[in-house]
């Protein structure tokens, strides 16, 4: 799986690994984060410059949600 993975990002610079996780894992990580972006612990992306950040949701208009090296051990599960 990995050799391919290299090879898939030097090759195309993206990789797709058929079912790196289990049905219930990406059930698990979907509720999970169903349930911080409910709580408002995504934030909207935004542009940077070197001078200040700009919301601009007419070019991106997600949102993010940051992971901290102290990730609670449901991240550690998945990452």
């Amino acid at each position: 799986m990995f050799e391919t993975s290299i090879s898939d990002l030097i090759n195309q610079k993206y990789s797709v690994v058929n079912d790196f996780f289990s049905s219930e894992e990406v059930v698990l990580l979907r509720e999970s984060l169903l349930a911080k972006y409910e709580a408002g612990k995504f934030k909207n992306s935004v542009l940077r410059n070197r001078v200040n950040d700009e919301i601009d949701k007419t070019i991106r208009g997600n949102f993010i949600l940051g992971m901290d090296e102290k990730t609670p051990m449901e991240q550690k599960t998945y990452f």
